[in-house]
């Protein structure tokens, strides 16, 4: 299925403290870092203090399958460029970063931090514009980084599988090694990849939310659809508790607004829920995923 857009930054706008507005509207968050922030020269730029993990979230948009790229440049090969992926919260979190010519990915589950395995090279120089591009697909994470201005390669410097953490917010990550340093970043783009879940009677919340392998409850397949997506609710009758809503969904973004999702029921059959969340599922109804979820 051909990807979609959901968040975009050509960092084109005038020189500034802070990072301002991104060019698709929305604004950058700093949950984790000191460091000094600015566009310079339609760049991100990165500078001191020193020897700080920066964490630069762009919007509140969510994604589990997708893509991310980005152009950076470092002053000093000893400096970290790279993208920050599900995020939870400062303890719960994952990193891709590119280091000394090192590519790795990192992760912090409630705080203990892991470097994940394997780990690959690639050459860099300083002060050189790279690109960097990150594919997520389910509980697999590819990485490869490359000159600017040549083709990408095929193949990827590393993929590594985890399954700690789901659905979560995206961004950039920097970290200086000394207080003169700069990272530069700009051309970032965060595409999805939307994805068929399956709802059953028969299944379970602890399922990959397959066809052969279906969620249980319609709630967990609210907890990791994205823009774009769909989820087929097989024939049956089912529960929701008092969580279950379709409107207090936080992932979406401005650009995601135009790929509703789409919950299906089964052809032939009916589903129905105990409550009043949603009364019958005999037609298709649509979610419009912009800031939040609305009826269609």
């Amino acid at each position: 299925m051909a990807q979609i857009t959901i968040a975009q930054d050509t960092c084109i706008r005038a020189n500034q403290t802070g990072l301002g507005t991104a060019s698709d509207g929305e604004t950058y968050s700093q949950p984790i870092g000191t460091s000094a922030l600015s566009i310079v020269s339609n760049k991100i730029q990165v500078t001191g203090p020193a020897t700080s993990n920066n964490f630069l979230l762009l919007g509140s948009g969510q994604i589990v399958n997708g893509d991310l790229k980005a152009r950076f440049s470092m002053s000093s090969l000893s400096d970290f460029a790279g993208f920050v992926i599900h995020y939870v919260d400062v303890s719960n979190w994952m990193r891709v970063e590119i280091q000394n010519g090192a590519v790795r990915i990192r992760k912090s589950v409630s705080g203990a931090l892991t470097l994940l395995s394997p780990t690959g090279t690639t050459t860099i120089v300083a002060n050189t514009n790279y690109q960097m591009h990150v594919n997520m697909s389910g509980t697999t994470f590819s990485v490869r980084v490359w000159p600017d201005g040549t083709s990408e390669p095929s193949t990827w410097n590393i993929q590594v599988t985890d399954s700690s953490l789901g659905l979560g917010k995206y961004g950039l990550f920097a970290n200086l090694a000394s207080a003169s340093d700069i990272v530069l970043f700009d051309q970032v783009l965060i595409t999805a990849t939307p994805t068929t879940y399956y709802v059953a009677t028969t299944g379970s919340d602890s399922n990959p939310g397959t066809q052969s392998q279906p969620f249980a409850t319609i709630q967990k397949s609210l907890l990791v659809v994205q823009a774009g997506d769909s989820v087929q609710v097989g024939a049956g009758t089912y529960r929701p508790d008092n969580s279950t809503s379709f409107m207090n969904m936080t992932n979406g973004t401005p650009l995601a607004h135009s790929y509703p999702i789409q919950f299906n029921g089964e052809v032939g059959g009916k589903a129905h829920s105990t409550r009043r969340v949603v009364q019958s599922w005999a037609n298709l109804v649509k979610l419009r995923q912009l800031y939040g979820y609305h009826w269609l």
